[in-house]
């Protein structure tokens, strides 16, 4: 989310997280006065999650506790024992092109397990789905999984259908131009994800 008015519509159609990404090379990137003024118009039931690439534990910490955020979500390989030391619950991501290795991903306890496609030199927000079987062992294990990657309104039903995940993540997928969320998307988008939970 870029704009409070974004972060509203989301809301209003059911959203149970919105994102704040604090990477300057991306057109979704919010300052912290601006990441601090769309948290504050978020209710407490809906988390508000910071999204990072190659950023300390420290910073990461410091933007968690002052603007502030409920998750962190990590679009870049961290250590395990680096991400311990985040003072909130976060958010692992995998850049899937093949087998995804389970047992690593349990180390690292995370509240859940974002699947993304990976592209090179991209940490994310491509608009490319990956092969959604590749998700089925992840999901097998019990893990928490966040399916990402080329989601739109017209395939987010199938997508939950297909990989029961416990979760969706969509930004290009919703939006007018990079950075600014139609909101007509973003309302189809959500009311088509839950339904396709009842299916």
């Amino acid at each position: 989310m870029t704009n409070a008015e974004d972060a509203r519509v989301a809301v209003d159609a059911g959203a149970d997280a919105i994102g704040l990404i604090f990477v300057p090379e991306t057109p979704r990137f919010v300052e912290f006065e601006l990441a601090k003024a769309i948290a504050a118009t978020v209710p407490a039931h809906v988390k508000r999650v910071g999204v990072f690439v190659d950023e300390t534990v420290e910073a990461m910490n410091r933007l968690a506790r002052e603007v502030p955020l409920d998750l962190v979500q990590l679009q870049f390989d961290m250590p395990a024992e680096s991400a311990r030391r985040i003072e909130v619950p976060f958010i692992k991501v995998t850049r899937v092109r093949g087998a995804i290795d389970v047992d690593r991903l349990k180390t690292y306890n995370a509240v859940a397990y974002l699947l993304d496609t990976y592209v090179e030199g991209v940490p994310g927000g491509t608009g490319k789905t990956f092969d959604w079987d590749l998700a089925g062992p992840v999901v097998e294990a019990g893990l928490p999984v966040l399916l990402s990657g080329g989601l739109t309104p017209d395939n987010v039903a199938e997508a939950v259908r297909r990989v029961r995940p416990y979760g969706v993540d969509v930004s290009s997928g919703v939006e007018a131009r990079p950075g600014v969320k139609d909101h007509d998307k973003v309302r189809a988008f959500i009311a088509n994800a839950r339904r396709a939970l009842n299916d």
